[in-house]
């Protein structure tokens, strides 16, 4: 620094001695350096998320982001729409991560949106639902001149919304004027002072739901509403109660229900209907319109048609308490039971179940010798079921010496025990997997190191005076084995 002021001094002299004077208090005050401590640089944050973007179906369901930043760095998230919600970790500081829920989508329409964190996108993407379809059931219902209350039965995915209405004032919508998925619309008709016969119209999801109402002369006993069969089928008949100039029809449009005589009657009659043998699984439900009332026919599934899957069939545990699980796979309305045939199996999940499960199994432990039993796994097939084997390991022992004499005076001995797995894979690598304890039968054997032992290893014990002038006998057990000690009595 010097040399260069030097320089610049001897410019500037040769052109002015004052102005070399202040050029040099200036060169120097700008070498000067200043005594305050310079700010520290403040830590730049930088945020980054992963992934960044996730696809849902319609159904809706929970996400997650996880963020990586600087420890002193904050963040917060925000949603860029009602049908996003961040569920955890609205804000934060450093690494993390942000957890939020899709609703489902009731539009057919997909539809996307973002979260926005610390600056940074992850985008979402959620497709709409499918095409929907509707069954209603009945479409024609009767009534008579007093009128009454119906139900309209509607069939659907259950993210399918529907609604229903009337134009007709004697038609009155009590509930289900709109809904999701299966449901009903119940409605009255109100009482008929009139001569000829009328129609109105409930449209129910879309479908036009005639409801015809007879005359004040006409009205309608119809019983039993309602029938159950088996899986088998058979035979069902339903009666009509009317005035003899009355008409009334009967019929169905369920396949498996077949009208055997009454689809048409005047007055009182009879309607006598044919339930197919069920070739599902599954129970179903029918209708039978007759007079203007439903007669609900309902079919328990066949499930002799089931076919079960069980993995494993065959468990081997060690010989620690351990829960292991089995699965069973089958159709929805599939049932089946489970059940150990020994007290040291205990069922922690799943002793029956319809459709596909879990059995979950919790072994206790066995230090003893190996062991076997089965889980009896059963269905209503003609296969019954299927047993799962269930193999725990067991250990063996042996104590060296079996035998040892002790004079009167007493003293201390030490006997070894030998411990081996079988199977042996199960002794881990040290092959010290058994566990067992010593027990002496006697008082006047002491152990001096008693409790749990595990593995080979050596049993210490003290045998006391024996005052007594006949020699006596104890024991040190251990696992089945044992160490006979026989101490001589003093003599007189």
């Amino acid at each position: 620094m010097r040399p260069i002021v030097g320089a610049l001094m001897v410019m500037i002299f040769r052109t002015s001695q004052v102005l070399f004077l202040v050029v040099a208090a200036v060169g120097l005050g700008s070498l000067a350096c200043s005594e305050r401590t310079p700010a520290e640089p403040t830590t730049r944050c930088t945020i980054a998320i992963s992934p960044a973007s996730l696809s849902f179906g319609n159904e809706g369901g929970p996400g997650t982001v996880t963020i990586s930043a600087a420890a002193g760095c904050a963040w917060s998230a925000t949603s860029s729409g009602a049908w996003l919600t961040v569920t955890e970790g609205s804000s934060g500081t450093g690494a993390g991560s942000v957890k939020y829920t899709v609703s489902a989508n009731a539009s057919t329409q997909g539809r996307s949106g973002t979260l926005t964190i610390g600056g940074q996108s992850h985008g979402i993407t959620q497709s709409g639902q499918s095409a929907c379809t509707f069954d209603v059931s009945p479409l024609t219902p009767l009534f008579g001149s007093a009128g009454g209350s119906g139900s309209i039965a509607v069939a659907t995915a259950g993210t399918c919304a529907w609604t229903a209405t009337t134009t007709d004032s004697w038609l009155t919508i009590l509930s289900g004027a709109s809904s999701q998925g299966n449901g009903a619309v119940s409605y009255t008709v109100a009482p008929y002072t009139g001569t000829a016969a009328r129609t109105g119209t409930l449209r129910v999801a879309g479908v036009d739901v005639q409801i015809t109402q007879t005359p004040t002369s006409c009205t309608f006993d119809v019983s039993p509403q309602s029938a159950s069969f088996g899986s088998n089928g058979g035979q069902g008949t339903t009666t009509v109660s009317a005035p003899a100039s009355c008409s009334w029809t009967a019929s169905t449009s369920d396949a498996w229900l077949t009208m055997l005589s009454g689809a048409t009657g005047q007055g009182n009659g009879t309607v006598t209907y044919a339930v197919s043998t069920s070739t599902q699984t599954a129970a179903r439900t029918g209708v039978i319109h007759v007079a203007g009332v439903d007669v609900r026919v309902t079919q328990t599934g066949n499930t002799s048609l089931c076919e079960y899957q069980i993995a494993p069939v065959a468990v081997s545990p060690c010989m620690v308490a351990m829960t292991t699980t089995v699965t069973v796979t089958t159709a929805a309305s599939c049932p089946w039971t489970a059940e150990p045939n020994v007290a040291w199996i205990t069922l922690t999940g799943g002793p029956s179940g319809l459709g596909s499960g879990t059995v979950s199994l919790s072994v206790s432990s066995n230090f003893d010798a190996p062991r076997q039993c089965l889980v009896m796994v059963r269905w209503p097939t003609p296969t019954l079921g299927q047993n799962v084997q269930v193999a725990q390991a067991g250990c063996h022992y042996a104590v060296v010496p079996e035998t040892l004499s002790v004079g009167s005076a007493g003293g201390s001995g030490t006997v070894n025990v030998l411990q081996e797995s079988e199977p042996n894979t199960c002794g881990g690598p040290l092959q010290n997997g058994c566990v067992w304890t010593p027990v002496a039968d006697v008082t006047w054997i002491t152990i001096t190191n008693p409790g749990s032992h595990q593995g080979d290893d050596a049993v210490r014990f003290t045998v006391s005076a024996n005052s007594g002038t006949s020699s006596r006998t104890g024991t040190i057990a251990v696992k089945g084995n044992a160490l006979t000690i026989t101490q001589a009595g003093t003599r007189p």
